[in-house]
């Protein structure tokens, strides 16, 4: 009976309490049938009455543990949930105002360096010249990548599913070599594994963030593996 008690227990700990039963009702039938075909002596159903409720008690006890950490578990995963949609709102407030900025600048600058002010012209060289111009479209490429990381980060908790309305046709060369480019590399040694077969190309209709994640995960595995 002892034996019983643990094994009833152990079910319904592990499985839920639908699938618990099942098994329960599965196991009782075929040790009811095994006992009644192998045994020299009849069933003991007065005993096994007896300890019925014992049996009873311990799956209310046991069911009722269950729900209680589940409601708990729900609960923190709710509570979590609610603080990624509120940190990935507090973090795109930043992340629009470095965006304008970044194309105001990129509007403003060519103006700037153009001027006719001579002292501005012989302090900037070509090099400091060309990374000025290339700074505002890479502040605005890095933005969009914190936007990325954060639908991503929010896809994950279910708080921000994707739909059919946000699908684009892509040209898929494009998109893995953007990819690449914002692609965390430890050293240059790591980019320079990478080799990109541009023939033949193809459009692709995805939802852009889901592809960038995608070409991560195959860059990522690729390297560590």
């Amino acid at each position: 009976s002892t034996s019983l008690l643990a094994a009833v227990t152990v079910v319904l700990l592990v499985f839920d309490l639908a699938n618990a039963i099942l098994m329960l009702l599965l196991g009782a039938a075929l040790a009811f049938a095994a006992f009644g075909l192998f045994a020299t002596r009849p069933i003991p159903w007065k005993l096994f009455l007896e300890q019925t409720p014992i049996y009873v008690f311990a799956m209310l006890t046991v069911t009722v543990f269950n729900q209680a950490v589940a409601r708990e578990t729900r609960a923190k995963i709710a509570a979590a949930m609610a603080l990624g949609g509120h940190i990935a709102h507090e973090l795109r407030t930043p992340l629009v105002s470095m965006r304008a900025a970044a194309e105001l600048i990129d509007a403003q600058l060519p103006c700037l360096l153009d001027s006719d002010s001579d002292p501005l012209r012989s302090a900037i060289d070509a090099e400091d010249r060309r990374l000025l111009e290339e700074a505002p479209k890479a502040i605005a490429c890095e933005v969009d990548h914190a936007f990325m990381v954060i639908d991503l980060a929010l896809v994950n908790t279910g708080i921000r599913p994707y739909g059919s309305h946000e699908l684009a046709t892509l040209p898929i060369l494009t998109s893995v070599e953007a990819a690449i480019k914002r692609y965390p590399f430890k050293d240059p040694e790591q980019r320079n594994w990478v080799r990109i077969d541009s023939h033949p190309t193809f459009n692709a209709i995805v939802v852009p963030v889901l592809l960038d994640h995608l070409v991560f995960n195959l860059l990522k595995n690729a390297i560590y593996a």
